[in-house]
């Protein structure tokens, strides 16, 4: 649509070495994504059963077993595949290429003749297919092992996972259309849409890029097709809760109140629409639909100025999982689903191929740094599902209104559909860092790497980045192999001062305000570039329209989000309150060997002498007391058993 054909590193183009960032595929390597393939098996004592491998084995006719879980297990195995493809490009260890190789050829063997595959319909609900679309997630299901078996392709070159789900693809493009004896209908959990566009991305068959059009543009239409295969199932719900409840009275949950074109607000389910933004990127990126694209700039626009915590995560209520309305973000009771946070992720990422934008950049980077890794333990064997901005371990205990809510990481989940999200997209965060064409390349994020950029069949750039960002100011980059080229370097909305220099001639640097892109024009083979990116501690405040937040404030640094642990300041973290405008020192904690930071001024309230009283007269009870704040994504790693309170939000006290 834009014109310009941008593209982003190949899978294992980009090598992160150091950093945060690497830091995180280093857990991914040694233990995450092992971890996951034991519980995947059912071979972690002490961990939710998942039954998402052996149904594979059962639907093969190799284990007599009866199938286990959800109607969707089948897409943790595919998020798992695509999160371990992804790692191929940065670990090429043999072994696991044959492991990977042998699961392969595991899901060819449960493949129906047909080109159908779905563990669920095959063995619980045989000669159901298709007969509840909206609840029964089949093309979301099809969509997570797609995905995978083009992360496989493009990791590894081998064409058999590929091929698979390219059969069943062709089936599903038979199935569904406006031809005569074709289903008129969407999937009712947005995620086939940016598969078949990743279909069409990964072989050029253009009929998966008509088939994700045909998903998009048939939500919200007419005639209401969840209704009419409602009546068809006898008035039959797959879902408990949703017993009686004809499909059209909760238009919203799934974004199908109106057509895609016409949204304009984020509503319903969080991880849903999160995907379907995904879908309509991807598709605006190959197609003239230009107002498909007006449609998700609309919608993210809104979910960044109204709907989106600090932390980066959105979803605010565990009721259906949801949005809710613009300005209501509640700390303690934040949905915050780490699904959400990666379908927000991918969805940015997408969006940036269409239209390089430095805003956009800078919520996907919060969300990497913040929202996204939170939902992970730092021995890549614990999960959050949900990621609130609060915790009390004794409210969680006696309210059964956060009953979502944990204070203490967990091995896995009944419905499990975040652990494989959440190391899916920190697997490819290589994709995530560089925008570019033959005449433009935008340096998204920042993070010690190296990189080679291809295009055509001959042009390659090289670049490196040496730099700890986001806890070291100075980001050196060195790209060789360039000339004649525009460059284009984020400048993050929280910068307030910074100093560029190009081969060692100082470049000013537009800071304070808007984030946006710094251009430099390359004229030489090889170019060094250094920024130094200001990171001073600041505080941030809410909307006035956020009453959860109201007289409070949340400190950062960069893009990083702290808090306060009740491993550092003991319990009631709600009595603490800091001096916003004394500042801050930055400390390196012995534990986790990053930088904390202590404010210059804190205080705790509350010191009551007589506690029998309900309520008393206003008396000013804040006494000064040290506070230690470390980063968001790293709260509940040095007990991690320990149930422990948490708090972004503090108090204002001058």
């Amino acid at each position: 649509m834009n014109g310009k054909n941008y593209m982003s590193s190949s899978i294992g183009g980009c090598k992160i070495t150091g950093g945060i960032l690497g830091k995180y595929q280093k857990i991914l390597k040694e233990r995450a994504i092992p971890y996951q393939w034991e519980v995947l098996n059912d071979r972690v004592e002490g961990a939710e059963k998942s039954g998402a491998v052996e149904n594979f084995k059962i639907a093969a006719g190799e284990s007599e077993k009866a199938y286990y879980g959800t109607c969707f297990q089948d897409s943790d195995l595919g998020k798992w595949m695509e999160a371990a493809s992804y790692s191929l490009g940065w670990n090429q260890d043999t072994d696991f290429q044959k492991l990977m190789d042998q699961i392969v050829e595991l899901i060819g063997r449960a493949q129906q003749k047909d080109g159908y595959l779905n563990t669920y319909f095959t063995l619980v609900e045989p000669g159901h297919r298709f007969t509840n679309i909206r609840e029964c997630d089949e093309l979301y299901c099809f969509g997570h092992l797609a995905e995978a078996a083009v992360a496989h392709y493009q990791a590894t070159g081998k064409t058999r996972f590929l091929e698979i789900m390219c059969r069943y693809a062709d089936f599903l493009c038979d199935t569904f259309g406006d031809g005569e004896g074709q289903i008129r209908a969407c999937d009712g959990h947005a995620e086939a849409e940016l598969a078949f566009v990743r279909l069409y991305e990964a072989t050029g068959e253009k009929k998966y890029l008509e088939q994700a059009g045909f998903q998009l543009h048939t939500r919200g239409s007419e005639p209401y097709y969840y209704d009419i295969e409602w009546e068809r199932r006898g008035r039959k719900s797959f879902h408990p809760h949703l017993q009686g409840e004809r499909p059209s009275e909760h238009k919203e949950y799934d974004q199908s109140a109106c057509p895609v074109t016409e949204l304009s607000h984020p509503v319903g389910h969080a991880v849903k629409i999160g995907y379907l933004l995904a879908g309509m990127a991807a598709y605006s990126q190959y197609t003239e639909d230009k107002a498909m694209y007006a449609a998700c700039k609309r919608v993210m626009e809104e979910i960044l100025s109204k709907q989106i915590y600090v932390t980066g995560a959105v979803g605010t209520t565990r009721h259906k999982e949801a949005f809710t309305k613009d300005y209501h973000l509640p700390n303690d009771r934040a949905y915050g689903e780490t699904c959400a946070s990666a379908a927000m992720a991918i969805a940015l990422r997408r969006m940036l191929l269409v239209e390089p934008d430095a805003v956009l950049a800078d919520a996907l980077e919060k969300i990497l740094y913040n929202a996204l890794p939170a939902g992970m333990s730092l021995s890549g064997d614990q999960y959050f599902y949900v990621n609130p901005l609060e915790v009390y371990p004794k409210d969680i205990e006696a309210d059964h209104d956060y009953d979502s809510v944990k204070a203490v990481r967990q091995k896995w989940f009944a419905c499990a559909c975040c652990p494989p999200n959440l190391i899916r997209v920190l697997a490819d965060l290589g994709e995530y860092m560089y925008v570019f064409n033959e005449s433009e390349l935008y340096i998204n994020l920042y993070a010690e790497s190296e990189t080679d950029l291809f295009w055509g069949d001959s042009k390659k750039v090289r670049i490196k980045q040496i730099t700890e960002y986001p806890y070291d100011e100075r980001i050196k980059i060195v790209l060789e192999c360039v000339k004649d080229m525009d460059v284009f370097l984020r400048i993050p909305g929280w910068c307030a001062d910074g100093i560029l220099y190009v081969n060692g001639e100082e470049k000013k640097v537009k800071a304070g305000g808007k984030a946006h892109y710094e251009k430099i024009h390359l004229e030489k083979e090889k170019t060094e570039i250094l920024l130094e990116i200001k990171l001073t501690p600041y505080c941030v405040r809410a909307n006035p329209e956020v009453k959860a937040d109201a007289w409070k404030v949340a400190v950062m640094r960069g893009p990083i989000v702290y808090c306060a642990e009740e491993y550092d300041n003991g319990k009631e973290l709600f009595s603490l309150a800091i001096d916003p405008i004394e500042g801050f020192e930055v400390q390196k904690d012995p534990d986790l060997k990053i930088p904390i930071l202590i404010p210059s001024k804190g205080y705790r309230g509350n010191n009551w002498k007589d506690k029998s009283n309900l309520y008393t007269n206003y008396f000013e009870d804040f006494k000064k007391t040290p506070i230690k704040l470390i980063p968001y994504a790293m709260w509940g790693n040095r007990e991690k058993e320990i149930p422990s309170e948490m708090a972004v939000w503090l108090n204002v006290q001058r």
